[in-house]
């Protein structure tokens, strides 16, 4: 990787510490074989070798580790963790790309934040790098490069400006082929404008007429972005890094297609589901941005000239590439997995609240976590937890709607658990709420909705810290105190903890023991 003035930084063959944005970064390299089988059937050997691997890397308080997959392995690879945070890779379930939060390595939780709402890639500032002087800089320094060792290069342009740019970078060998096939039958309907078509391969550049072939081995992640950013065709992407990029530099004229692996292919319905949504008759020709792996081509009745013709569709669909480019504009935050990364680094407040619930036995209902992920991407490490955010959200006056009753009580908990002080009366106010919705008639969404609340109040009733703060809102207000009674009662019938307030043991001590 390059910064901004081209230094070079996060070296993987370094093995001694470096920084980014004030973060020590080490790299480690563990063995395939180690990634890939369960802790319990690694030999000693295999033991010794991952300690060996990591033996430069000093205790962590968090470990933040990407297509992890939770192999047990992980465990021998972040040494001294607190707590480890795992991203995982995309499976079949539309939840993939959950992160999980694992605490003694026993007790896990899933944020969801699959493609559906991308709250991988939901951390940070808006970034899209379309155009950029540093694109632009990447790619014509790269061309520039390549054309001192082949003169028929020289004869072209290499401004970037003056051409049309293709990349594909996937898996399979012959649907990169067969893409790049695709591309050249529609630069030929762009003649005389060149066609420069990068693509994963190796061996030499060849030009044939106004279209450059140029394969591209490894090279550095700066470069892969900018390509992918600058294209005028929609990229052939595959994995997570080139889907970031893909997405967080939409056009109206191109997106992405997918190479759709078995194993992305549910959760990538799941995106292109949510992006037409509001565009249905679209849906069916989006799914052609999909493209089916050379294996499943006999399956699908379909020949490689079948593949060419269906890429050369999937490009000319303007409409559905439009559709995604409209979705993917209005987002607020970065879709850069890489700068991501560093910025998880902001939880670690409430990560740290969050392993003392655990030691009590808390466990959290998904909903409040699904809840807890979207309000962690309102803040950062420089500003802190938004506070003030949570008070708002009681000090607002809209009771009544279900949705709002229930944020509240997230707020209420969140705020609790983090040793902040509430006001008492906007306690009260949404345990009156609570109790007058649950006095209402009964419906399913009633029903679902009392469901969420016991959710939280599971959470409460073993939390010394929140349950002292319920009690202390309403112990002198008899009124209410009644309608947290009522709350309790119906609690207590689907739950196997009874949910006590005594008027007896009333004091400090009860509530923090």
């Amino acid at each position: 990787m390059k910064n901004k003035q081209g230094e070079v930084y996060l070296n993987p063959e370094l093995k001694t510490v470096q920084f980014y944005n004030g973060i020590e970064i080490y790299f480690i390299s563990v063995p395939l074989s180690a990634g890939t089988t369960e802790l319990k059937r690694l030999n000693k050997k295999q033991k010794l070798a991952i300690a060996a691997a990591v033996y430069h890397v000093p205790n962590a308080d968090l470990g933040v580790q990407y297509s992890a997959n939770n192999s047990p392995y992980n465990s021998l690879v972040v040494k001294g963790e607190k707590m480890q945070l795992y991203f995982e890779e995309y499976s079949q379930n539309t939840s993939s790309h959950a992160f999980t939060l694992l605490h003694s390595g026993s007790i896990q939780i899933k944020l969801y934040s699959g493609p559906s709402s991308l709250g991988v890639y939901g951390f940070g500032s808006k970034q899209d790098d379309r155009g950029s002087p540093l694109n632009k800089k990447y790619i014509e320094s790269w061309l520039q490069n390549l054309s001192q060792n082949n003169p028929l290069l020289q004869k072209y342009s290499l401004k970037l400006s003056d051409f049309d740019l293709a990349f594909a970078y996937a898996g399979d060998a012959e649907m990169i082929e067969d893409y790049v096939k695709a591309v050249q039958q529609l630069a030929e309907l762009k003649k005389p404008r060149t066609a420069i078509i990068v693509y994963k391969g190796l061996g030499p550049i060849h030009i044939a007429d106004n279209k450059i072939m140029i394969p591209l081995g490894a090279h550095a992640k700066e470069l892969g972005h900018a390509l992918i950013s600058e294209a005028a065709y929609s990229p052939l992407i595959t994995g997570d890094g080139s889907l970031s990029s893909a997405l967080e530099t939409t056009s109206a004229n191109k997106s992405f297609l997918y190479e759709n692996t078995e194993w992305k292919a549910q959760a990538m319905a799941t995106l292109l589901n949510s992006v037409f949504k509001t565009n249905p008759e679209l849906l069916e020709a989006a799914y052609e941005l999909l493209i089916p792996l050379t294996k499943d081509l006999r399956l699908d009745n379909l020949t490689r000239t079948d593949r060419v013709n269906k890429i050369i569709a999937a490009l000319k669909n303007i409409s559905a590439q439009a559709q995604i480019h409209t979705f993917f504009s209005r987002r607020n935050s970065s879709l850069n997995i890489a700068d991501n990364t560093i910025n998880m680094f902001q939880f670690r407040p409430i990560f740290e609240t969050l392993q003392k619930g655990f030691a009590k036995g808390i466990t959290f209902s998904e909903n409040y976590l699904l809840w807890l992920t979207e309000l962690t991407k309102t803040f950062t490490a420089q500003t802190g937890l938004p506070f003030a955010q949570l008070q708002a959200q009681l000090d607002d006056k809209v009771y009544g709607r279900a949705s709002q009753l229930l944020e509240k009580w997230y707020s209420l908990f969140t705020l609790w658990e983090l040793g902040q002080s509430v006001k008492p009366e906007a306690v009260r106010q949404v345990i009156v709420d609570t109790a007058g919705h649950f006095r209402q008639k009964e419906t399913q969404a009633k029903i679902e909705n009392q469901s969420l609340i016991f959710q939280l109040l599971d959470q409460i009733n073993i939390s010394t810290r929140s349950k002292y703060g319920l009690y202390e809102s309403v112990k002198n207000h008899p009124t209410t105190y009644a309608d947290l009674t009522l709350i309790r009662q119906q609690y207590n019938q689907q739950s196997r903890r009874r949910f006590l307030l005594s008027r007896q043991s009333v004091c400090h001590q009860f509530y923090f023991r």
